[in-house]
Order: C-alpha cells, then sequence, then structure tokens
C-alpha cells in the first residue's frame, strides 16, 4: 500500500489558519501577536502541516516554515450601486434612482393622515344679555380628530396639531332693531380677539353674521366664539342658524 505523505500548499496553511483563529480567536486575541505592520506570523510544519501562531519576533522551529499575512486586507475601490443608479421609479414614483420624485397625482385622499376639522352647532335658541356671553355648542355635525368634547368644554374647538386653521362663525339674532351686534373669535381666552363683526341691528328682520379668519395654533390652542348686543333686557340666537368650525389647513 501506498503511504500518503502530507503536502504542503498554500490552501492548506491558509485553511488552517482560519480555522484556528475561528476556534481560539479569543486567546490569540490575548497574546499580542500583531506587529507594527498589522501582521500575524505562523509556523508551519514542513511535515504535518501542523500550524502555530507565533509572538511578534519570535523564530520559527527548524522543520517549519515562516507564514504571515495582514490583519487588515487592503481598502477596496469606492462602490457604486450599479444596480439602481439611472434606473426609473415606479409606483408612486417618477424620475430616476437615486433622486425620485413624488409622481403627479400618486397623492390621493385615501394616503393621508386624518385632517382636524370639527363643524358644531347648537340645537336650542341662546339668549344673549347685556353683557358678553360665551356661545356653547352641542351637536356635531363632523368631528375627524377630537377638535370637539360635548362632556368637557363644549364652547371649545381644540387644535390637536400644530399648523394654519381655517375657522368660522355664524349666527343669527332674532329680530330687534335696536343697538349693535357683536361676536368675536378668541383664542385661549385671551385678548385681543383674533376676529370679530360688529353690525347694526337690521331693521327689517333677523340680523345674521358671519366672522373668519386664518389663524396659526399649536397643539391644544383652543377657539371660543363670544357675543354680545347693546338691547335691553336681552335678544335671542337662532337655533337654525348658530354653527361653528375649525378645520387645519397646513402647517
Amino acid at each position: 500500500m501506498a503511504r500518503l505523505r502530507p503536502h504542503l500548499t498554500y490552501a492548506n496553511v491558509v485553511s488552517t489558519m482560519c480555522l484556528f483563529i475561528l476556534l481560539g480567536g479569543g486567546a490569540v486575541a490575548a497574546t499580542s501577536i500583531v506587529d507594527s505592520g498589522g501582521r500575524i506570523t505562523s509556523c508551519v510544519s514542513k511535515r504535518t502541516g501542523a500550524v502555530r501562531i507565533v509572538k511578534t519576533g519570535k523564530k520559527c522551529r527548524k522543520g517549519e516554515t515562516k507564514v504571515r499575512w495582514s490583519q487588515t486586507g487592503p481598502v477596496g475601490r469606492a462602490g457604486r450601486d450599479a444596480q439602481f443608479a439611472g434606473a426609473p421609479a415606479g409606483g408612486d414614483l417618477s424620475g430616476t434612482y437615486p433622486n425620485p420624485s413624488i409622481a403627479n397625482g400618486a397623492v390621493t385622499p385615501s394616503k393621508l393622515a386624518v385632517v382636524p376639522a370639527a363643524i358644531v352647532t347648537h340645537s336650542v335658541a341662546q339668549t344673549i344679555g347685556s353683557g358678553i356671553t360665551v356661545l356653547t355648542v352641542d351637536t356635531e355635525e363632523l368631528d375627524s380628530a377630537g377638535v370637539h368634547d360635548n362632556a368637557a368644554n363644549p364652547s371649545r374647538l381644540t387644535a390637536p396639531i400644530a399648523g394654519l386653521y381655517w375657522i368660522n362663525a355664524t349666527v343669527e339674532w332674532s329680530a330687534n332693531t335696536t343697538g349693535r351686534r357683536l361676536i368675536r373669535i378668541n383664542k385661549n381666552q385671551s385678548s385681543p380677539s383674533i376676529a370679530t363683526d360688529s353690525v347694526q341691528a337690521s331693521s327689517v328682520g333677523n340680523t345674521v353674521q358671519t366672522v373668519s379668519r386664518l389663524a396659526r395654533l399649536v397643539a391644544g390652542d383652543f377657539i371660543e366664539v363670544d357675543a354680545s348686543q347693546a338691547t335691553t333686557p336681552s335678544v335671542n340666537l337662532s337655533a337654525s342658524v348658530q354653527d361653528f368650525s375649525m378645520n387645519w389647513v397646513g402647517s
């Protein structure tokens, strides 16, 4: 029978060293075997092919061959995403990569977050005396994002997020030809009002007033509407025309 003799090759050495490092990497690292040039030195038996890692400066024994390799390989060339660079974008995007843009018509209502908006009214007439009265509301025609709460502070519309809001209030005063009528939009119960409307009472019937304003609000700001009149003793606001609305229009 022919005797099998060990044959030392580069592949044998490299594969053996890799296995050695994987199995005993912690011990190797602890012996400071990397020289100032970032190289690791090993000695390979010419007879058996056994590999041993040696410290920097140590010589190999008789019958061994010294083999070195770098701890870190050479820096490669800067990469390029050739697969996508210049490729056309699809779906909701247009143009090409790496800088596509949103395609025309891609942003549809179903892809938008809920837009805060509310329309609220009052189901019964409200009596306005000679002083200033904050109007209350009890019916929600629309409330998309918790803008209004009938249980807590029903006179308020509250901004759930920051942004620009379009605010509108409309009231109808019962027929009375004496004095002036005033309605105001107020933010956080502070002065001055952010919008007002003052008119002389109509001489031919009910007096309708509308006041509107675009206002920048932060989350938690609230809006109220108040009314006053200069007729004694009081004038009613019609239940059929009392509405108060607020909707987010942008940031």
